[in-house]
């Protein structure tokens, strides 16, 4: 379990190319661990979050992220802004610029349509994204 300033969230840590923590899995952030999820992802340096979504229907109230494109959002400890958003038939990509009172990081959302649902050339589209967003760093993988 990951200890940062008062937070706790639960992830797991499973090996990649360069490191035993180059990939991580988690619960998806419900409203009353959202402030905690946001701490972790910045305290652990994450790059990328990869979300597949648990059914077609978008719900916009289950959203962790700023709603607003291009206007900071603050967790407790973090502050998220959507910078850049582009809307794939299998995935939405989005930029984010996610910092504390220090540092300024940016990162890569990778939103997807349920496992289920993916095409074949959907799913080829969206490893290609990744390659080509995702160079170094560490990725989270969740589902809704």
């Amino acid at each position: 379990m990951l200890k940062t300033p008062g937070q706790k969230y639960t992830t797991v840590n499973i090996s990649g190319y360069t490191s035993e923590q180059d990939y991580k899995l988690c619960f998806d952030p419900k409203p009353e661990n959202v402030n905690k999820f946001w701490t972790m992802v910045f305290a652990e340096e994450v790059d990328t979050i990869v979300m597949f979504a648990g059914s077609k229907t978008r719900n916009k109230e289950l959203r962790y992220w700023p709603i607003i494109f291009n206007e900071p959002k603050n967790y407790r400890h973090v502050d998220v802004e959507v910078t850049y958003l582009n809307t794939h038939s299998a995935y939405t990509h989005m930029k984010m610029s996610i910092s504390n009172r220090e540092t300024t990081r940016n990162i890569n959302h990778i939103q997807c349509v349920p496992v289920s649902t993916f095409s074949s050339d959907g799913f080829v589209d969206l490893v290609k994204s990744l390659r080509s967003n995702v160079k170094a760093g560490r990725i989270i993988i969740h589902s809704r």
